[in-house]
């Protein structure tokens, strides 16, 4: 990941979906929050950062 700060926040989430990506996780024998944030970074790495910053 980038030289940013981390800080931890908590969010809202349909149980169902966090359900599903717990599960997903433990398939591929990773953790959740690990998984979680690959999947953050996966999506926001594919975004041109004009595009990132202009929609805060």
């Amino acid at each position: 990941m980038s030289n940013l700060k981390h800080r931890y926040t908590a969010f809202r989430y349909p149980e169902d979906l966090w359900a599903k990506a717990k599960e997903k996780a433990a398939r591929q024998r990773r953790s959740f929050g690990g998984y979680i944030l690959t999947l953050l970074d996966k999506d926001l790495a594919e975004r041109p950062l004009e595009q990132q910053n202009g929609e805060r």
